[in-house]
């Protein structure tokens, strides 16, 4: 009964979060930043943040990580970047951005 119980909730979760059904998440996504917001793009949505309001910025090894919510995140790869200075200048430069609104709020 276990094993029929996991394989029909890996089904469901596989089927669910196929891209054709995430457009709007899965995918590429177009980051814009200036020092007000945060603008996402994608084929099929839109959505702006002001940097006051993005609870959390982090990053590991790989890949550069916006919150805009408590449990969503923008995840950017360093790979994006044509080398590691330049990764490390995005990252920087999110993440003044962000204490600076941050202080003003």
């Amino acid at each position: 009964m276990i094993l029929v119980s996991f394989g029909a909730t890996a089904l469901i979760s596989g089927v669910s979060y196929m891209p054709s059904k995430n457009r709007a998440v899965l995918g590429k996504h177009r980051l814009t930043l200036t020092a007000e917001t945060l603008t996402d793009e994608t084929p099929v949505s839109q959505g702006t943040w002001s940097w006051a309001a993005i609870p959390k910025v982090s990053r590991n090894s790989a890949y550069v990580f916006i919150y805009v919510q408590q449990n969503m995140a923008h995840i950017v790869p360093r790979r994006s970047f044509p080398n590691r200075t330049d990764a490390d200048r995005f990252y920087q430069f999110v993440v003044d951005t962000w204490k600076t609104a941050r202080v003003r709020d």
